[in-house]
């Protein structure tokens, strides 16, 4: 259980973020054409309710939102000590009406919410045909901006791709 990153510009240097509260987690720097992206990847916890069994449900479902919050926050105390614009690519496990997402939108924008269309559901839970929930972001901070953000087509994943093209924003 990890997280990875490839990039087609050099990775200067990777990060794991701090275990616990994070799980899985790493900050990257990136030089984009002498231009530095911090670059965060995350996977939070997952719900999973439907897989704990009737008599833990309630004290693993408390368990997993605790864990999540405080990955939460991890990523807020990263994201507040950045020196270069930044991008988190995330699992978040969460959805834009969760106190997570709320949290996390006070410091960063939802590419797909500045310039998405659509419901942009990228989890698929069988034997729905159809993704349900939007769990997976491109998130980014204030000095970048979205140009567009859509969802990805079906790769064999529970999970479609969320996908962003984000610029830096002119000075």
């Amino acid at each position: 259980h990890t997280v990875g990153l490839v990039s087609r510009f050099p990775i200067l240097s990777t990060t794991q973020l701090s275990n616990p509260p994070m799980e899985r987690g790493l900050q990257a720097v990136i030089d984009i054409n002498g231009n530095l992206l911090s670059v965060v990847v995350a996977h939070l916890a997952p719900n999973n309710m439907p897989l704990f069994p009737p008599q833990t449900f309630v004290q693993q479902t408390q368990e997993r939102y605790s864990r999540r919050a405080s990955e939460v926050q991890e990523i807020i105390q990263t994201i507040h000590n950045r020196t270069h614009p930044t991008v988190m690519l995330c699992d978040c496990n969460m959805t834009d009406t969760s106190q997570t997402y709320a949290q996390l939108k006070t410091m960063l924008t939802d590419s797909f919410q500045a310039a998405g269309w659509g419901l942009g559901h990228t989890l698929s839970v069988s034997p729905v045909p159809f993704a349900v929930q939007r769990v997976d972001y491109v998130w980014h901070t204030a000095d970048l901006q979205t140009v567009n953000a859509y969802v990805g087509k079906n790769g064999g994943s529970d999970h479609r791709p969320m996908i962003a093209t984000v610029q830096l924003v002119q000075k």
